[in-house]
């Protein structure tokens, strides 16, 4: 009561402002608007910014789908000229010195691969570049047949990779087969590939060298990718670094089961952000952006994956709609 006393006219009608009993039905009905949309309004953003993070990481799992698929794909393609070395190794022509019997078997044996061709080096090795030699070496260290990395052709002077296959006579090293591929091959299973035009995709050897990429093939095979990609060629999942052109981009590495390389599909960190939220705008307000019915479209929505076929004893590469 002694506070009552103490205060002015202008005080004591302002605490009176602040009695519900005081309140007009239009200043009741405002608070009460006022009251339920705020708390809504925040439970909104919270919403929206947890299905952009959801969408964000729905297409960084898309990444590492898409990229397996194209592993796949790389896969295939090796195992052809794997599969023709290691009939090559077994050629008993070979092992009789009959190089003409052998000319034919080889030359049978590549048709269907026209971009790939055999050379046959004696043990000890022939005048070849150092390269070559020590991928012939290290094959017949461990006794199996490797793919190597990229390399300039002495021969042609192409970029190639080979397949180096050991012969071994009564114990001991003594000849090799290499089977050399030319790297449009490769390139030829990154075009098949239906992609965002935002997208990077790749495929590096051991030393990280571009064996194929997707833009700028023919400046940048041979040569090393970025520094951020070299640091995590031989690690599977999500990174983040700049690519050669300088942009940050999100990675998605998948290696390669038959070789040291490395498959990699990558895009600018600003368009997956900016996508995730193009894609969650106008959803979130119609109630169409349930996680469940993103991961039932994420797939057919984002790559065609390229998956291993077969036509009579030769593998091919076909092209499949991912269905759910």
């Amino acid at each position: 009561m002694q506070e009552n006393l103490g205060t002015t006219p202008k005080e004591r009608a302002g605490l009176a402002l602040l009695r519900l009993d005081r309140w007009r039905i239009g200043h009741r009905l405002i608070a009460l608007v006022v009251a339920i949309a705020l708390p809504l309004n925040l439970l909104i953003i919270a919403v929206i910014a947890s299905l952009a993070s959801s969408s964000i990481e729905l297409q960084r799992t898309s990444l590492i789908y898409v990229a397996r698929s194209v592993a796949s794909g790389v896969d295939a393609q090796l195992a052809k000229y794997l599969a023709i070395a290691a009939d090559l190794q077994k050629s008993p022509a070979l092992m009789m010195d009959d190089l003409a019997a052998f000319e034919m078997e080889a030359r049978q044996a590549l048709t269907a691969v026209p971009d790939a061709w055999v050379v046959v080096a004696d043990h000890p090795l022939p005048r070849r570049g150092a390269e070559a030699l020590a991928a012939q070496e290290r094959a017949i260290k461990t006794r199996s047949i490797i793919i190597t990395g990229v390399r300039r052709s002495t021969a042609i002077g192409e970029w190639v990779v080979t397949v180096e296959a050991p012969v071994f006579k009564n114990g001991e090293p003594f000849r090799v087969i290499s089977v050399a591929i030319g790297l449009p091959s490769f390139l030829t299973v990154l075009n098949q590939l239906d992609k965002p035009n935002a997208w990077l995709v790749g495929i590096i050897d051991g030393d990280g060298r571009f064996v194929a990429r997707v833009p700028d093939n023919d400046k940048q095979v041979g040569q090393l990718a970025s520094e951020g990609w070299r640091n995590v060629r031989h690690q599977e999942g999500i990174a983040e670094f700049h690519a050669i052109e300088g942009e940050w981009v999100v990675n998605a590495n998948v290696l390669s089961r038959l070789s040291d390389w490395t498959i990699g599909i990558g895009m600018q960190k600003s368009e997956l952000t900016g996508a995730a939220w193009r894609a969650v705008r106008w959803s979130a307000i119609f109630g169409d952006q349930h996680p469940a019915k993103q991961r039932s479209r994420v797939g057919p929505r984002l790559a065609r994956a390229i998956s291993p076929g077969h036509s009579g004893d030769q593998r091919a590469l076909g092209i499949a709609e991912p269905r759910g």
